[in-house]
């Protein structure tokens, strides 16, 4: 137990408890829903290999392993999982203007990705070779669109991260209208959890951010570098194949 816990009184020390609890059941609800996420791009995947053998005819299938246009798209949602990571770093640091820039650089990539993505399965609709056209392509764009939707929720999410790091600061603690018992709570968690750097010196409450962003700003990093690992997935059993 560490002194900021030491020197609270029970009150504090049981609200701080249970207040990081519920901070750890939300990230335990949230890897939950990975999980789901995940066994639903299992069946789309499983889908799409099963309809691979119904495409209406080899042209498709050429037209979906065009490495030249896939290759970028896939670079720019790798160098967003990269500055993520720097954020996410940033974040540690008690660096919030860093972390800051480094979210919108991952937005600006991701929004790149998706507007790719969009154009992609747009020039196949008009090439007339849409999802009407075969099970195999309605599977396609299934998948792809699945990706693309998570993606596109996922930039909402980094915009409204930003916004509240720019927002309200630092510390989100101290902000009027959490109230004082939130506040007083969230004080000792953070003491509990940020007091102290890499060599063991102490900070001051509010050089760093609250306990509730940094929780929030994991849960949306867990989020953002599942859905890389599902594209490198597809990558590979989609694009390329179909080069075999």
């Amino acid at each position: 137990m560490t002194n900021a816990l030491i020197t609270a009184n029970h009150g504090d020390e049981t609200d701080a408890e249970t207040a990081q609890r519920a901070i750890e059941e939300k990230t335990y609800g949230f890897r939950l829903c990975l999980i789901s996420d995940a066994i639903i791009f299992a069946l789309l995947f499983a889908i799409f290999i099963a309809m691979a053998r119904d495409a209406a005819d080899e042209s498709t299938e050429r037209t979906l392993s065009q490495l030249p246009r896939i290759v970028p798209e896939t670079m720019l949602l790798l160098a967003s999982s990269v500055t993520f990571g720097f954020a996410s770093v940033a974040t540690a640091a008690r660096q919030r203007w860093r972390a800051i820039i480094w979210l919108g650089l991952t937005f600006m990539l991701g929004l790149g990705f998706v507007a790719t993505e969009v154009s992609e399965l747009y020039g196949m609709a008009t090439a007339d070779a849409g999802p009407w056209q075969s099970g195999f392509l309605s599977a396609f764009f299934t998948l792809i669109g699945t990706h693309g939707a998570h993606v596109s929720l996922g930039l909402v999410w980094i915009a409204l991260m930003v916004g509240e790091l720019a927002w309200r600061g630092p510390t989100l603690d101290h902000v009027h209208g959490f109230g004082s018992n939130r506040s007083k709570t969230m004080n000792v968690i953070d003491s509990n959890i940020l007091e102290r750097d890499a060599g063991g010196k102490p900070h001051h409450t509010f050089s760093h951010p609250a306990p509730g962003a940094v929780s929030r700003l994991h849960r949306l990093s867990l989020f953002w570098h599942f859905l890389v690992i599902v594209w490198i997935s597809m990558f590979a059993l989609v694009y390329l194949l179909g080069l075999l």
